[in-house]
């Protein structure tokens, strides 16, 4: 009899031979290594990109400042300055105060 190690069904009984503790570790290791992968992907957190420091040097030299100005003067589209803007606001660099219309941006942090 032939078995074939990339077979599932061979990888299994071993797997169950060696120990149970096992057979419920591995799935873990997948997610963790899958974790992982994503995280790499999603890149460093710790500095904004090039447009995202455009549109907070926008905002911080005017607190005014609508959103379809700020896609006018970086150059980008809407959706744009809402994805910049949504990680300004979860990196805590800027928060909205009032409301949509009369509002203002706070600076909480001034990048340094």
């Amino acid at each position: 009899m032939v078995h074939y190690l990339d077979s599932l069904d061979y990888q299994d009984k071993i797997l169950r031979k060696i120990s149970p503790i096992l057979l419920i570790l591995l799935p873990m290791c997948d997610i963790i290594i899958m974790g992982d992968k994503l995280g790499n992907k999603m890149g460093d957190n710790s500095q904004l990109n090039n447009t995202q420091s455009k549109i907070f040097s926008e905002i911080r030299n005017n607190p005014n400042i609508t959103k379809p100005q700020i896609a006018q003067l970086v150059g980008v589209g809407k959706t744009t300055v809402d994805n910049a803007i949504a990680v300004l606001k979860q990196k805590g660099y800027i928060k909205r105060s009032g409301s949509n219309k009369t509002g203002f941006w706070e600076i909480l942090n001034a990048g340094e």
